[in-house]
């Protein structure tokens, strides 16, 4: 019969032993230092000056004192010496110090858990697999700071891998985030988890900024211009050509601009208060004494205003009569009008001259000749008569007033009004 047990080195009590407590306890001790085996240190190499009875150190490569020459042993202090044990493989201690578990591989100690770095996968209520090594089922998953700032960083190989992050529901994918295929930055989604369309790209490389909602892009920024290709809408647009609220993107046909004969600025009065812009009378509907001129309702006008003070405001508008300009002003927000001031030009320069209370109404020159001779009037009331190298005997045209004869009545001049 063996002396000792084969995997602990337990003495056996022989047949007809002497003193068999004393093996018996020798059993004991050796049990006490190796079952659920805690240590104070792995890897110790120097003894403590006061050991505790009981304590246990796995020993490092180069012990010294009165561990030297028991290298990669168990040294165990039974209240008196040390003992000392060679561990085998598979053997398990508990260290102290580092509070981690070590198991031996029949030459050195092993962290079981060897400080969580190049694992082969983490599962947390989940299982990893060879594409995904960290696998989390949470409600939340949560990334703190140190004490200052925080980064989450995905690194990709090469400009042509993927570094993303992919949004999916029920295991299909709709929206992925990141470097996909190359640097720039991509907002991809998708309806059905297989066709995919970059919806928002910013790339570093073209310095540009472009949005694609379905596919096409619909938005292009740089630092020199921006693309549109879709109408502009809402708040921060003009509800309506006449609306006047601050700040807001004027769209076609506002106050006029752009537009051949919009609803909203066809105006049955010729002197309301309007905003600066191109209008034009409602015709037949419109009110003709409210115009310069009747013929005014018909065509269109220019609005302009300018601010005199708060709340004051001078107005200037052209209208145009049988493609006449004339000028209309006021000085009071519309209050009150001036005489309207006809602009001059090919059409009306020369013409029929005429008056009302004095005040001119028609062409700047009037020019003829009839039986009795030529004549000019002017728009201020001058007046020329001629009968070619003779007396004139009957002027060519009437006057009223004061003539005055010249070269023996060979030219009149004097006054038509």
């Amino acid at each position: 019969m063996a002396n000792i047990s084969p995997r602990l080195d337990l003495p056996y009590i022989q047949p007809a032993q002497a003193q068999k407590h004393v093996t018996h306890n020798e059993a004991l001790q050796r049990l006490d230092i190796l079952t659920q085996l805690v240590v104070l240190e792995v890897d110790a190499q120097t003894p403590p000056a006061v050991p505790e009875t009981g304590e246990t150190h796995a020993l490092g490569s180069a012990p010294t004192g009165a561990w030297a020459g028991q290298a990669g042993r168990l040294a165990y202090w039974n209240g008196s010496a040390w003992i000392f044990v060679a561990p085998q493989q598979g053997w398990r201690a508990f260290d102290r110090s580092s509070g981690r578990a070590f198991v031996h591989d029949g030459s050195d100690w092993k962290s079981e858990l060897s400080d969580l770095n190049n694992l082969d996968g983490v599962g947390i209520r989940s299982s990893a697999d060879a594409t995904n090594r960290l696998a989390v089922a949470s409600t939340a998953s949560l990334f703190s700071h140190a004490g200052a700032g925080h980064q989450v960083k995905i690194n990709k190989a090469t400009a042509g891998d993927t570094a993303s992050v992919l949004f999916q529901s029920n295991w299909a994918g709709h929206a992925e985030m990141g470097l996909a295929g190359d640097t720039a930055f991509a907002i991809k989604t998708s309806a059905d988890g297989t066709t995919w369309s970059d919806t928002l790209r910013l790339d570093p490389s073209t310095q540009q900024i472009e949005a694609a909602p379905d596919g096409t892009t619909r938005f292009r920024l740089s630092a020199t211009s921006l693309d549109l290709d879709v109408p502009i809408t809402g708040s921060a647009v003009q509800s309506g050509p006449m609306d006047t609220t601050p700040g807001r993107v004027l769209g076609m046909a506002a106050f006029g601009l752009g537009a051949t004969d919009h609803p909203d600025t066809r105006q049955n009065t010729g002197n309301s208060p309007l905003p600066s812009g191109f209008y034009s009378g409602n015709g037949g509907s419109a009110s003709a004494a409210t115009f310069p001129h009747s013929g005014c309702r018909y065509t269109p006008f220019l609005t302009l205003n300018r601010r005199i003070s708060t709340g004051s405001y001078g107005i200037r508008r052209l209208f145009f009569n049988n493609n006449i300009p004339i000028v209309w002003g006021s000085s009071d927000s519309g209050a009150t009008w001036n005489v309207p001031n006809t602009l001059y030009g090919t059409d009306n320069l020369v013409g029929i001259v005429s008056e009302s209370g004095g005040t001119p109404t028609g062409a700047v020159i009037e020019q003829g000749e009839n039986a009795s001779g030529q004549y000019i009037r002017w728009a201020d009331g001058t007046q020329f008569c001629t009968n070619g190298d003779a007396a004139i005997t009957t002027p060519a045209a009437a006057f009223t007033g004061t003539i005055t004869k010249i070269d023996g009545d060979k030219l009149w001049i004097g006054r038509w009004f």
